[in-house]
């Protein structure tokens, strides 16, 4: 029962669990994935960067601590995680580096070649449709541009039990296909391990 509240907040975070406590487990949990993202972004000081996906804000921070003379955009699925991030980022978003968006990935609200890199982190379990979100954050990437996709894999999120209706948990080579498929090249894999999970990172430029 406690698995399956658990499960349900992480696809829609909601109520007091929601507000003060799915940020700060996904920000807890993932802080390798996010730590290895954030290297092998290579963020500059005059990037333009997209996450999708951006929970608890681990990584937003870090990008923008880097990124001063470019711009950093997130988007997230949840109301509850943009209205927190919007609280707790307001001075960065104020000052016209951060931009905000409550926004799905298969619909991110941003023109064109308007990024030249983007991330995303332990979010593809979350999205209704991993080849269509893929599309769009190509469409958003400039030519040339690069993309770090990072997440749990399959067999251990199966493991413990991690499903529920709005989530499905995906095999490298389906990621791999979807990359593919959605127009991206340059793909390389590489598979690294915390004390949590084995996970993947997925690098590939438009």
């Amino acid at each position: 029962m406690i698995k399956k509240y658990l499960s349900n907040q992480l696809v829609r975070p909601t109520g007091l669990v929601g507000k003060h406590l799915i940020g700060r487990l996904w920000n807890r949990h993932n802080r390798a994935l996010n730590e290895s993202t954030f290297v092998h972004l290579h963020a500059l000081n005059n990037d333009r960067i997209l996450e999708v996906g951006f929970g608890g804000g681990y990584l937003l921070k870090k990008i923008f601590s880097v990124v001063s003379a470019g711009a950093v955009a997130g988007v997230d699925v949840s109301p509850i995680m943009v209205e927190q991030a919007r609280k707790k980022l307001r001075k960065h978003i104020d000052s016209g580096v951060l931009h905000l968006h409550q926004s799905a990935a298969e619909h991110l609200p941003f023109s064109a070649a308007c990024f030249d890199k983007a991330c995303s982190v332990n979010s593809i379990f979350y999205w209704t449709d991993l080849t269509a979100g893929l599309i769009e954050v190509y469409r958003v990437l400039r030519i040339n541009g690069f993309f770090v996709l990072t997440f749990t894999g399959k067999a251990d999120l199966n493991k413990r039990g991690f499903s529920n209706p709005g989530i499905r948990t995906y095999a490298n080579e389906e990621v791999l296909a979807a990359l593919r498929q959605a127009g991206f090249r340059y793909i390389t894999i590489e598979q690294a391990q915390d004390a949590h999970r084995t996970f993947a990172m997925v690098k590939a430029v438009k």
